[in-house]
């Protein structure tokens, strides 16, 4: 029996094109590792490393809205209605929406620099901690601490306004950003006739907020021991949104224009986890593309085989072997060179994922376990044996 099957399978395979064989075998393995592997890399930078899901790939975005301004405008007059922060709420976009608070009270802010003296009136704005992230470590303030010093976070249009244009013209070195974290700042608060001098540090800088931000329980502090006592809260007139579409979304310019708001916000910067995703999104359409051909490759290859191995089949059928043993040859050979092209991409992604682990772990991500993608791996390649066998029993038939 055993040497019947022998004969049987030198007979069948005596035609079969070992150059055809590998080129299906190596465009199967890239095209699965290819695909697979980006579904991966997807699923780690969708997944946090504590395990919570946190899509970084969902088009979100942070945008300010203000009053447009119209001519002289004056206190109340460019004030934002409360109803109008709850309707934004309301929108289905809108992931949430605040306030900006604002101090009210005089702040002077100087440094000494290269043995001058610099010191110039600004302003201090806050927004809720949330809109924030990732915070500085030391995004901190206790009034009543040792050691009160205000930290300040910066837009960086700020600091390339001081290296390009201000600097230049007063004979001033352009400043990088951690030498200007490093400078000691000294802020004079003013107001109800009192006034106090803090040490202050910038901590950060930003590009989603252009504003200079300080703690929200820095600015309460100060609102209350400094502020106009006609404001009793500080509130600003304009409003940070955090929303679950792009900035240029009609839906965010529609609800601007309908009331008459301004819109700003980091526009021009591209998320980089959008680029990501665009990137892995171009990977595995060119691992679909390579298993499509694969699949492609291995039919061509199986009707040439079974065209060239027509005649024999027909004498082995009369002869007495049955059909399915003659099926089953060919099956047996597509299946050992399709396990062996799965577990060499099982192997390789294996590898792979260790190798990227700590990688993955430095950016907080990569919690998604890769059992997932081996049983994705194991479908697509069942799909594509189980083509060949159609193809197969297409024809052999007698």
């Amino acid at each position: 029996m055993t040497r019947d099957r022998n004969i049987l399978r030198d007979l069948l395979l005596r035609d079969l094109s070992a150059a055809q064989l590998v080129v299906y075998a190596i465009g199967s393995y890239l095209g699965l590792l290819i695909l697979t592997g980006a579904l991966q890399l997807w699923r780690d930078f969708s997944t946090s490393s504590d395990g919570s899901s946190d899509d970084p790939f969902a088009s979100e975005d942070y945008v300010i809205f203000s009053p447009k301004v119209k001519g002289l405008g004056f206190g109340a007059a460019q004030d934002l209605p409360d109803t109008l922060l709850t309707t934004l709420n309301s929108q289905p976009w809108v992931v949430s929406a605040d306030r900006f608070s604002a101090a009210d009270f005089s702040v002077t802010v100087s440094a000494d620099f290269g043995g001058d003296r610099l010191a110039s009136a600004l302003f201090f704005e806050s927004v809720p901690d949330g809109y924030l992230q990732p915070l500085p470590d030391s995004w901190a303030f206790d009034p009543y601490g040792p050691d009160s010093v205000i930290p300040i976070i910066l837009p960086r249009d700020y600091l390339a306004l001081y290296n390009f244009g201000f600097a230049p013209s007063r004979g001033f070195p352009s400043l990088g950003e951690e030498v200007v974290m490093h400078i000691p700042l000294s802020v004079s608060l003013a107001g109800r006739g009192r006034q106090q001098v803090l040490p202050a540090r910038i901590v950060g800088f930003s590009n989603r907020i252009n504003t200079i931000s300080v703690p929200e329980a820095f600015l309460q502090w100060a609102n209350k021991n400094f502020g106009d006592v006609r404001k009793s809260d500080g509130s600003s007139s304009r409003i940070i949104a955090h929303i679950s579409v792009e900035a240029s979304d009609p839906l965010v310019r529609d609800f601007a224009e309908s009331h008459d708001l301004d819109i700003a916000g980091d526009d021009g910067n591209v998320s980089p986890s959008r680029i990501l995703s665009v990137i892995l999104a171009i990977v595995m359409g060119v691992g679909a593309i390579l298993c499509t051909l694969s699949v492609v490759i291995l039919t061509v290859s199986l009707f040439l085989l079974l065209y060239k191995s027509r005649p024999v089949i027909v004498r082995l059928v009369s002869l007495g072997f049955s059909i399915r043993s003659i099926r089953a040859v060919y099956g047996l050979m597509l299946a050992c060179v399709n396990v062996a092209v799965w577990l060499a991409c099982v192997a390789t992604l294996a590898v792979g994922h260790n190798l990227i682990s700590p990688l993955l772990a430095d950016a907080a991500v990569g919690g998604a376990s890769l059992s997932v993608t081996v049983v994705i791996s194991f479908l697509l390649m069942a799909f594509i044996h189980a083509v060949g066998i159609v193809t197969i029993r297409i024809k052999t038939r007698i």
